[in-house]
């Protein structure tokens, strides 16, 4: 369904509802992409975010999961 929302945007990002953001986010992935195009003319940035529930503890939920983006040539 996504996909037929496209219309050559410089950019495409899909995610939940139960994502959190840091201040700044968009130029942080911006810059991410444009690191990892110098080894791939059309980068896809992945990841598996922590689960979120609204009220619970941002700094406990913090320690108990780890996330890592990684540059995977094709």
């Amino acid at each position: 369904m996504a996909e037929t929302l496209f219309e050559q945007e410089a950019y495409f990002l899909q995610i939940d509802s139960h994502c959190r953001f840091i201040p700044g986010w968009d130029d942080e992935m911006i810059a991410m992409l444009r690191q990892v195009e110098q080894k791939s003319p059309r980068p896809i940035l992945s990841s598996y975010p922590p689960p979120y529930s609204p009220g619970e503890d941002e700094e406990a939920s913090k320690k108990r999961y780890v996330s890592r983006l990684i540059f995977r040539e094709f």
